[in-house]
Parts: C-alpha cells; sequence; structure tokens
C-alpha cells in the first residue's frame, strides 16, 4: 500500500511539475513551430555518426526539428527559476519514447543556450578537459527526444566535471555518446548509456572516475542515484546531489 501510495504521490508531482515547467509550450506546440531538419542538413551535422543515429538508435529524420533558442528559453527560465536539475527536465514524460518529435541542437544553438544557461548535465555543453584548461571541448550537436538523448564531441577527451565529484570527478568523452529515457509515474532515470569512438564501432560504456562503467542515472528523492560497474563487473550505486539549472 504504501508502495503505490509513493508511486501515486511521484506521479502526481511529476505532472504538476511539468506542467509549471512548460507552461504553454509543451513539447507538441514546440515541435509545430520548430522547422523540421532536412536531411542533407542531419547528414552534415553528425558527420559520420548520422547512420549510428537513423539505423542503430532509430531516429527518424523526418520527425527532428532545429531548436530556435528563443523558443526553447522560456522553458529553461521556468526550470531555473523552480530550481529543476538536468536530469529531472530531460526525463520528462514528453521526452519518452512515444514523444512527439526528437529536439535538435546544433553547435551554435548550444553555445546560445550555454551563454545564458548552466545546465549542470553530466554531459556537459562546454566541458573542461583534464590537464588542459585552456583548451574547452564544446558540445558538437544535441539529440533529444522520443526516448533517446544522443550528443556529439569533436573528439575523444577526459574532462573534469565538477557537479558530479564522484572519486576523481574525471569522465570519458567520446565523440558519440547516446542514452535511454525512462519516464514513468514510477520512475525517471536515463539508462543503457553506451559509446561509440568510431562510427562504425562497438557501442562501449560510459567510462567514469577510476575506470567505473556508468550505466544509470535515476532521479531519488533530491538527488540522483548512479549506478555503475567497476573493474571485475560488481555493480555498484552511489547517491550524489542534483545540482539544479541556473541562469549564468
Amino acid at each position: 500500500m504504501r508502495t503505490v501510495a509513493a508511486s501515486l504521490f511521484l506521479m502526481l508531482a511529476a505532472t504538476a511539475h511539468a506542467a509549471d515547467i512548460w507552461g504553454s509550450s509543451r513539447l507538441d506546440v514546440l515541435c509545430g513551430e520548430f522547422p523540421v531538419v532536412s536531411r542533407d542538413a542531419l547528414q552534415l551535422a553528425l558527420g559520420g555518426h548520422f547512420d549510428a543515429v537513423v539505423q542503430r538508435e532509430g531516429v527518424d529524420p523526418a520527425r527532428v526539428h532545429r531548436v530556435d533558442p528563443a523558443g526553447l528559453a522560456p522553458v529553461l527560465q521556468r526550470a531555473a527559476a523552480l530550481g529543476v536539475g538536468p536530469l529531472d527536465l530531460f526525463s520528462d514524460p514528453q521526452f519518452a519514447a512515444d514523444g512527439p518529435c526528437v529536439l535538435f541542437l546544433d553547435e551554435t544553438t548550444l553555445a546560445a543556450v550555454d551563454r545564458q544557461f548552466d545546465i549542470h548535465g553530466l554531459w556537459m555543453v562546454r566541458a573542461t578537459v583534464a590537464g588542459e584548461p585552456d583548451a574547452p571541448l564544446a558540445m558538437r550537436y544535441m539529440l533529444l527526444g522520443r526516448g533517446r538523448l544522443i550528443v556529439g564531441y569533436p573528439r575523444h577527451a577526459t574532462v573534469q566535471v565538477a557537479d558530479y565529484p564522484i572519486f576523481t570527478g574525471r569522465y570519458d568523452y567520446q565523440p558519440y555518446m547516446a542514452l535511454d529515457i525512462v519516464a514513468t509515474p514510477e520512475r525517471r532515470a536515463h539508462v543503457g548509456l553506451r559509446t561509440l569512438h568510431e562510427p562504425s564501432g562497438v557501442f562501449q560504456p560510459f567510462v567514469g572516475p577510476l575506470g567505473a562503467a556508468i550505466r544509470e542515472l535515476e532521479l531519488s528523492g533530491d538527488g540522483i542515484l548512479v549506478r555503475y560497474r567497476v573493474l571485475g563487473g560488481v555493480e555498484r550505486e552511489m547517491q550524489v546531489r542534483h545540482p539544479p539549472i541556473s541562469l549564468r
């Protein structure tokens, strides 16, 4: 009975929270306002990873819409005002597998968003490369929606993520990183974290501090429950802080 009551509470809280974040700019409305990206433009932006996105991840190019930073800004402003964190926003039910579209943010749009907001995500829009403080690593693109979050970077690098200081706080970013979005009344999470070093390569784990394979990030209370696998295949979990999205 207690479990049912807790699930109901989470469902009602999430529904109210989502309404506060989105206001009248629900994702289906934004999908109608943002133009569909042409297949050629998407292929140019994703480069060698286009086939991985379309064929291996199952993203339909006809449902990919280019984000206008001005149209997205009100959602992020409300999220910042409410103290919403990136996992909370990016596991919103509107981004689930049955969502209306996939949002596409190119490098220019991401830079514009980053100038106004600090998203505080584990996969940073602009990351500090370990040992190279004067050579930041900027995200090249983001695809978000219909159960997927996919990001690209210009190269592999080990980066320092101050907001997630697990052990060393160093994470291995690859040119291509993806995960699945779980958004149910009982659970909000990012699962199946995976990376590609080469476009035609085999999916590999997302490697975090001390070689741990980061597998899942789940909302848990006011924090994030991180599930990871260490050498020898031992499964572990750790509760970490969920930093809120903020204005610059």
